[in-house]
């Protein structure tokens, strides 16, 4: 239905029987076809008089007369029709009749005659302000977190132990001649040494060696071996580290 300006009259409800509120009722022979009607019925409506408005939906009510508009007291009473008369001689009036707009819905919520509509809808809108200001928060508090919050600071690494140390330095080591065995384990370090400068000769030692003292900041590590003391300090290398070797004769071997 369009808008439009029609001369309807308004029927006196018979005795016994109520308009639902928030609906007005009309004879389904003022639309064309079954699609109109479809269309229509359920749906909010604009009704004016004399610069007054209501909104109602539509219900179809066929012992209606063709022309017959049956509405409550408090419609009747916004749009001026119980002073005029005409409802109780059931003379034409001149009312206009559109749907309403989508922009009007807030308003046919509002201003609807039961309470409990209107309560429904207050508690509605209160919940969606509601959760739009908590979702508003909860997007500051994402945005600036990085600026309140209190930063995290890891705690200093702990520099290693002996026997980390000495694991770190078990292994094959190899020089020009020499092939050095190290174990580090149960807080003494075996070494097998051994050497073959002579091609035809090699000599192989062994030691039980105790750690005396370990140097995080240099990566050495000095140890008692059966000979004297054994200075050994670890340098990372490009391809691997490098292991240099100090003898109690001073002499220094670097193995890889």
């Amino acid at each position: 239905m369009h808008s439009s300006q029609r001369s309807l009259s308004v029927i006196v409800i018979p005795a016994g029987e109520r308009q639902p509120p928030g609906w007005f009722a009309m004879h389904p022979d003022n639309f064309v076809n079954d699609d109109e009607r479809h269309a229509a019925h359920g749906r909010w409506h604009c009704l004016s008089s004399q610069g007054e408005r209501v909104y109602r939906a539509l219900e179809f009510r066929s012992d209606l007369p063709t022309n017959g508009l049956a509405l409550d007291w408090q419609a009747r009473n916004i749009l001026g029709l119980d002073q005029s008369g005409a409802i109780a001689e059931c003379m034409p009036v001149s009312l206009g009749l559109r749907p309403a707009w989508l922009s009007e819905y807030p308003r046919c919520l509002w201003n609807h005659p039961s309470p409990v509509v209107r309560l429904s809808f207050a508690i509605t809108v209160l919940a969606l302000i509601v959760a739009v200001l908590v979702a508003g928060l909860g997007f500051s508090a994402q945005r600036y977190g990085a600026a309140t919050s209190i930063p995290i600071v890891d705690p200093a690494p702990r520099p290693p132990d002996t026997m980390t140390f000495l694991k770190n330095m078990a292994g094959e080591w190899r020089s020009a001649d020499e092939l050095l065995t190290i174990q580090g384990e149960k807080g003494v370090v075996e070494i097998i040494r051994q050497t073959h400068a002579d091609p035809d000769v090699k000599h192989l030692d062994f030691y039980a060696a105790a750690p005396v003292h370990l140097d995080v900041a240099l990566n050495q590590i000095e140890l008692e071996t059966p000979v004297g003391r054994w200075l050994m300090r670890l340098v990372p290398g490009v391809r691997r580290a490098k292991l240099v070797v100090t003898y109690p004769d001073k002499q220094q071997v670097v193995y890889e």
